[in-house]
This record gives structure tokens, sequence and C-alpha cells, in this order.
């Protein structure tokens, strides 16, 4: 039972350095031919936040009030904003997924790559862009609010768990993709329907009774809530919520790694 656990954090150690070797390089290459290159990682959360705040502050006049973002024009953006690149960084994991053996045959017909983790390069290149996306966030409420709090060094608490739990149903996705073609663009589909069932544009108390339990399998509704709590209320976390939350992304994990396992021998035969 141990071994499976030892298995994977043997496979992230002993591979960590070409893991950040090929997540610096395809960070690269989605900006490579583009005029401003990486910096489209902090022009893109930033230009999205002013039209945000454009649109439900000015047009809108649209009000949420979560801790002291409830002031301000731009606090409604601010609060979507804090949902909406959780979503985003989410999406474009189990997005991509399904076909990152499809697009690496070269690395799926040597025998010695170890192709786990190539989810994992995916990852980090979004977590790249997620953590970017937080700093302008918190800059900016800060800014505006005029406020600052201690409690902020909290969120990787809140982060990590989510980014295990990430990679898990990508390793899922990633095995799956090789022998179902469709799964991508069912995935492009979930990506939009997580979109509405997470508490993106409303709060989670807002859905009917009978929608509650998005609350237990939903993994966006906790990372979102929690992250909101520390950003814009200065408080803790809810310690217990995470400790199980954490439990859960590891069990995730290591089912999604096991599947992923058992499944890559077959890999180059199908591909």
């Amino acid at each position: 039972m141990l071994k499976l656990p030892m298995l994977l954090f043997r496979s992230l150690w002993v591979h960590r350095s070409i893991t950040i070797l090929l997540a610096s390089r395809e960070l690269t290459t989605r900006f490579t031919g583009s005029l401003f290159g990486r910096l489209w990682l902090i022009i893109s959360p930033l230009v999205l936040l002013a039209v945000y705040a454009f649109f439900f502050g000015e047009i809108l006049q649209a009000k949420w009030s979560v801790g002291n973002a409830g002031d301000g024009l731009t606090s409604f953006a601010l609060v979507i904003f804090s949902g909406l690149i959780l979503h985003q960084f989410f999406a474009d994991c189990i997005s991509r997924a399904p076909e990152l053996m499809l697009i690496n045959p070269n690395y799926v017909k040597k025998i010695v790559f170890p192709l786990e983790i190539l989810p994992v390069v995916t990852l980090l290149a979004a977590i790249v862009q997620l953590l970017i996306s937080t700093l302008i966030l918190i800059i900016v409420f800060g800014l505006v609010d005029h406020t600052v709090y201690w409690k902020w060094l909290f969120l990787p608490v809140v982060y990590i768990p989510f980014f295990i739990t990430t990679l898990g149903i990508m390793w899922v996705l990633s095995a799956l993709g090789v022998f179902l073609r469709d799964l991508r663009q069912l995935m492009q589909f979930m990506a939009t329907v997580t979109l509405f069932l997470s508490p993106v544009f409303y709060p989670m108390d807002r859905l009917p009774e009978s929608m509650q339990f998005l609350n237990f399998v939903n993994p966006l509704v906790v990372v979102i809530e929690q992250a909101r709590i520390i950003i814009f209320e200065g408080k803790y976390p809810d310690w217990m919520l995470l400790a199980e939350y954490s439990v859960i992304s590891f069990v995730i994990a290591l089912v999604g790694f096991y599947c992923f396992q058992r499944s890559k021998p077959a890999f180059a035969d199908v591909i």
C-alpha cells in the first residue's frame, strides 16, 4: 500500500530538473512570436481585471460584499476575479490534459522517458500564471481598499491541495485521452459547466438546496471560498475543512497516478 506513494514522490523528485526545464520551455512556447512575450503573463490578468472593473462596477453597478471588498466600484470585479483566476487555472489544466500524450508521440515511444511528468509540466506552467494573477489581485485590492493582511501568507496552504487535486485529475484525463479522442472536447464543455456551478459569480449559499451537494464534489468550491476569506477578510482559513480537503486531494492524486501507471504500457501501441 505504501509502495504507490513512494513511487509517486520518487518519480517527481528524481525528474524535477527536466520537469522544471520543460515547464519553462512550455511557457516560452506559448508566447513565441508575440510582441510582448512573457509579459502577457502580467498584461492578460491586468486587462481582464480592468474590463471586469469597468463592466461590473461602472455599467452594472453590481455589489457583492466579501470583507473589505464590499466597498468601491471595483469590489465586485475583485471578488469575481479571485474566483475566475482559479477557474481558469483548472479549466486550462483539464482542457490540455487529454491531449498531452497525443501531442508528444516522441516522448511516448521513448521507453525511458517518464511520461508521468508531462501533466506536471502543464500544471507548473498554469501555476505560474495563477500566482502572477493572484499577486496582481492582492496588489490591486491593497491599493483600492488601503488594506494589507499578513494572513495572505496562508494562501499557499489553500492553493497546494487544489494543485494536488488538479494533478490527480490530469493524470486520469491524460491516460483516458489516449483511448478516447473526444475527451478534449468534452473537457472544454465541462470547463464551461464548472464556471457556472462554482462560486465565481455568486456565493455557494445561493444555490438551491437540491444542488448543495456540489459543495462536496466540485474541487473549486473549497479553494475559491477559502481564498476569498483570506484575501478579502484577512481571516484564517477553515483548518478542519482544509485538512479534509488535503486528505482527499492526496487520495485523488494517488488514484490518478495509479490509473496513469497502469495505462502507460499501452500508450505506444495506441498512438
